[in-house]
C-alpha cells in the first residue's frame, strides 16, 4: 500500500539541509556517510523514507535494508504525531539506534 508523504516547506527544506550540510562536513572525521531523503526497507512489504539518514561508512545497496545509524524525521504542519511515531516504531524495529523527530515551528526535538 503507497501512502502520501507529507513534503516540507521552506522551514522544513532549510533544516533538512542544514542537518545534512552538518553532518556532511563532519563525514570523514566521524566515519559516516548522509543521505536526505534516502529510501529503507523496514520490513518485507514496508519502506521508508527519512528525511535524513546517517550510517557508519558507505553502504553498498541503493535501497538500505541494513539499519543506518540515524534516522531524522522533521515534523511538517500537517505531520500528527500519532503517524510520526509508527515511522520512529518502523526505525527502532528495524535496529535504528537513533531516531530524532525534530519540530522546526515549535523548535523540539524528540529522541
Amino acid at each position: 500500500m503507497l501512502k502520501d508523504r507529507n513534503v516540507g516547506d521552506k522551514d522544513h527544506s532549510k533544516l533538512q539541509a542544514a542537518l545534512a550540510a552538518w553532518f556532511y562536513a563532519r563525514r570523514k572525521e566521524l566515519g559516516i556517510q548522509v543521505f536526505p531523503a534516502q529510501r529503507i526497507q523496514v520490513s518485507v512489504s514496508r519502506y521508508r523514507v527519512p528525511d535524513l539518514c546517517v550510517t557508519i561508512g558507505e553502504p553498498d545497496e541503493q535501497i538500505f535494508t541494513a539499519p543506518p545509524l540515524l534516522c531524522v524525521e522533521i515534523l511538517s504542519p500537517e505531520d500528527r504525531m500519532p503517524r510520526v511515531l509508527v515511522k520512529v516504531a518502523d526505525f527502532l524495529q528495524l535496529g535504528v539506534p537513533f531516531v530524532w523527530a525534530i519540530d522546526p515551528w515549535k523548535r523540539t526535538a524528540t529522541v
